[in-house]
């Protein structure tokens, strides 16, 4: 009778994350693709579920949104919520902005960390990226030609603003 299962054997319990994105440089957007790997030196990866900070891109020159599979990334890596607090944060060490002007400005971000410098193969976990081509210089756009190319088996669009991701539904005629 060993050939019997239990529920246990059957029970796969993950995390429902959902769709994560994280703002980037177009010379961000390159390392991360060649390199395959999202690196930081403050011991957290920073991801969030607002689909739009263009505030925030702008400011910063974040012009790249990657979007990510974050059911999948939480199979491997585990996920803690953070909320900006100027005064805390190691990052960027600014105490002369609130949280709430920091909202006013930015919009709510709504932020998941992986707390690890590194997280490898990175490529595998995404499901789209994003350009939000209006805001970029020309050099910048040459830029981002190069990577799409290099990177064909991930999807690219250039939008004039970012909109939610949604999953492409195919209905087959009758």
């Amino acid at each position: 009778m060993t050939n019997i299962k239990t529920y246990d054997d059957f029970l796969l319990e993950a995390k429902a994350v959902g769709v994560l994105y994280h703002f980037t440089t177009p010379r961000g957007l390159r390392g991360i693709l060649e390199y395959d790997e999202m690196t930081s030196a403050h011991g957290a990866i920073s991801f969030t579920r607002n689909f739009d900070l263009r505030s925030w891109a702008k400011t910063f020159g974040a012009y790249c949104r990657i979007t990510f599979d974050g059911d999948e990334m939480s199979n491997k890596f585990r996920f803690a919520p953070y909320l900006f607090d100027p005064e805390k944060d190691p990052v960027l060490q600014m105490p002369h902005v609130d949280v709430k002007s920091r909202r006013a400005q930015f919009g709510e971000e709504q932020e998941e960390r992986i707390v690890k410098n590194t997280i490898s193969n990175i490529k595998r976990y995404i499901l789209q990226v994003d350009v939000l081509d209006s805001a970029m210089k020309s050099k910048e756009m040459m830029a981002i030609s190069k990577v799409e190319m290099a990177n064909s088996g991930i999807p690219f669009n250039h939008v004039t603003k970012f909109e939610p991701y949604r999953t492409q539904v195919y209905v087959q005629a009758a």
